[in-house]
């Protein structure tokens, strides 16, 4: 990855207060009135029910717009707001991906407290899905991902996760 090109970038699912970036050890706390917000959006998010349904692969799944609205509520509720406030496109294109956006959001409590939470996701063009879509798309998909980490979503059937289904005899048609 080219840092002139990007800027500094850190990893995904990083946190910075005041510009300092925390690593996963801990090292720095949140603010309390943030960590207290944050305990409480978590306390009061409820699982997100599949209403998509990928066609495809014949599986259901709970989209970015349930997830978002569930999110709003939850944020809400604890005096928080998430928003973007800015990202970019970098990375390597590996024939499957353009590269991978990296999206930086800030987390904003009522009492002026912010945070920055970075996250990346694969951009992946296909048939039907031209780049401008794909990227677009990953954006949505990111804040989704990003939402469901940060307030612990549950998925509301394990039984049907993506992550349980066996994708062993699919070929990707090319």
């Amino acid at each position: 990855m080219n840092d002139e090109k990007l800027g500094r970038i850190a990893e995904p699912e990083t946190i910075s207060v005041d510009g300092e970036v925390i690593q996963p050890s801990g090292q720095k706390s949140l603010p309390p009135v943030l960590a207290a917000a944050i305990v409480k959006a978590q306390s009061v998010a409820r699982a997100v029910g599949k209403d998509g349904k990928n066609k495809f692969h014949q599986y259901k799944y709970a989209s970015a717009e349930a997830i978002i609205e569930e999110a709003k509520e939850c944020l809400a509720a604890a005096g928080l707001a998430l928003f973007a406030s800015h990202w970019n496109l970098g990375g390597e294109s590996n024939g499957k991906s353009i590269g991978r956006i990296f999206v930086t959001y800030q987390l904003v409590h009522e009492s002026g407290c912010v945070v920055d939470i970075q996250n990346s996701s694969p951009v992946v063009p296909e048939r039907g899905r031209p780049e401008d879509k794909a990227e677009f798309g990953a954006l949505t998909a990111n804040l989704g991902y990003t939402l469901r980490g940060l307030l612990l979503l549950a998925r509301e059937d394990q039984s049907t996760s993506v992550e349980t289904r066996d994708d062993r005899g699919y070929r990707r048609d090319e």
